[in-house]
């Protein structure tokens, strides 16, 4: 009976599918970072930030900004924030042979005080300056589980290095519930290593393979 190679055909459909993910796998990034910086501290008072739209009892405190959700559209304003620039994958010939643009990353943190809202901070950004809306935002999920205390996006450096304009946060809470945020941050990530061949290597297949 002819031998069915199903995994080599899996591994050829992989090689030759053309564009990578959008997001590289997670183990090819350090956990250090590259120009971290804080777009705001909640934990200090006339930090610029303030409760826009269904929101109540805002109170800031070392512990960060505590809110309560009055309806179901609830949102924070800030001043205008600079997202870091591309590290050293944007600067020169050699850097981008090494670390190519398109696999550096902007990560975006969230930071709270421990809470049962999982769930998914939107931010929507007005870096163009014509407003918000529902196709300029940033999904922040949670990480790990209950209780929560950081939610996470992963973006491309090339489209939002060095960005600047104001944001709005969408925080994941319910009618009557209360959340405490103290950070919102973001750094540049550049990978360990990259695979990207120009062309797909050749793949040999043994004689008695059957391609299904």
């Amino acid at each position: 009976m002819k031998r069915i190679t199903i995994l080599a055909v899996a591994i050829a459909m992989a090689a030759g599918a053309g564009a990578a993910p959008d997001v590289l796998p997670r183990f090819c990034y350090p956990k250090s970072r590259v120009n971290e910086c804080l777009l705001a501290d909640f934990t200090k008072a006339g930090n610029g930030w303030r409760a826009a739209h269904h929101i109540k009892d805002a109170k800031v405190s070392p512990e960060g900004l505590s809110i309560t959700v009055t309806d179901n559209d609830p949102w924070l304003l800030g001043p205008k924030v600079t997202l870091p620039a591309g590290g050293a994958a944007s600067s020169t010939a050699d850097a981008q042979k090494r670390v190519p643009p398109d696999t550096v990353r902007l990560r975006l943190s969230i930071v709270t005080a421990p809470t049962m809202h999982g769930g998914t901070w939107e931010i929507y950004h007005d870096f163009d300056g014509k407003g918000y809306d529902e196709r300029k935002k940033f999904m922040l999920k949670a990480c790990g589980s209950a209780p929560y205390t950081e939610f996470v996006a992963y973006l491309p450096a090339k489209d939002f290095a060095g960005r600047t304009g104001n944001c709005r946060l969408d925080p994941p809470v319910p009618i009557g519930g209360s959340i405490t945020v103290k950070s919102f941050t973001a750094a540049v990530m550049e990978p360990l290593w990259s695979y990207r061949p120009a062309t797909p290597p050749p793949l040999v297949l043994p004689a008695d393979a059957v391609v299904l």
